[in-house]
């Protein structure tokens, strides 16, 4: 392949190639250089990209993730934000039981994962917070679809300055949501690993279940970024009068 030099770099016409394998091999390496590496890089981009938000906006409160699974992605926030000393605890949320079970609308919504898919063990993943994020990390272990987990997560956690929702089923996500509303600061962060699954009936029922939620709790959302193939945040704000009033004086 010859690659033109300057501002003609710009334009695909100037490129030429050798011959077809010549053309094919290029296509292929760009395709691999753009590639997706590893499962948990929207993740990490995620958290990248919020940290200078949550420094310079004084962002505090707890990060909480629901549907924590191996808890990666906690250990992930806990690495990159806590040098920021603004987030509070780092609290995961999962279920670490073989009997998850799907309701109807979960297996009507959600046709590429089974229940036994969200297994993994609460020993190892208990003991891997407790190593790598000590005091500062949290973990809740059953179905948050429970009242009594619930009720755990209302205890350990005063206000949510982030949000994850991993979740992967829609009745979880309600509960997710309604938790996360309950408990969100204005200004706070959410992220839907899942916006863009559950999609096989043409409706968009994470998004829909986003805004009911935050009608409910008088929240208002500006589109943050989209994180490809599935995940979307926004940040969030409450339309409160007590709680506008609060920031204006």
């Amino acid at each position: 392949m010859i690659m033109p030099s300057g501002i003609r770099r710009l334009d695909h016409k100037e490129i030429t190639y050798a011959s077809n394998l010549d053309k094919a091999e290029e296509v292929g390496r760009i395709c691999g250089l753009f590639d997706q590496i590893h499962p948990l890089q929207r993740k990490i981009k995620f958290l990248l990209d919020i940290r200078g938000y949550v420094k310079v906006n004084d962002l505090k409160g707890d990060y909480a993730e629901f549907g924590s699974y191996q808890s990666e992605m906690q250990y992930a926030a806990y690495h990159i934000l806590n040098p920021v000393d603004k987030i509070g605890k780092y609290i995961g949320l999962d279920s670490f039981d073989k009997s998850l079970k799907f309701t109807e609308e979960d297996a009507r919504h959600n046709t590429y994962e089974e229940e036994s898919d969200f297994l993994c063990d609460y020993d190892s993943v208990n003991k891997f917070i407790s190593e790598y994020i000590g005091e500062k990390g949290v973990l809740i272990k059953g179905d948050f679809r429970d009242r009594e987990v619930r009720g755990e997560f209302r205890s350990s956690c005063d206000k949510v300055a982030i949000s994850v929702i991993d979740c992967n089923l829609l009745s979880s996500t309600h509960d997710a949501l309604e938790m996360t509303f309950s408990r969100i600061i204005s200004g706070g962060v959410i992220f839907l690993d899942d916006m863009f699954t559950n999609f096989s009936h043409g409706q968009p029922c994470i998004l829909n279940a986003f805004k009911k939620y935050a009608k409910r709790y008088q929240f208002e959302c500006i589109d943050y970024s989209t994180y490809p193939p599935f995940s979307k945040a926004f940040i969030v704000y409450s339309t409160k009068q007590e709680i506008r009033e609060m920031y204006i004086s």
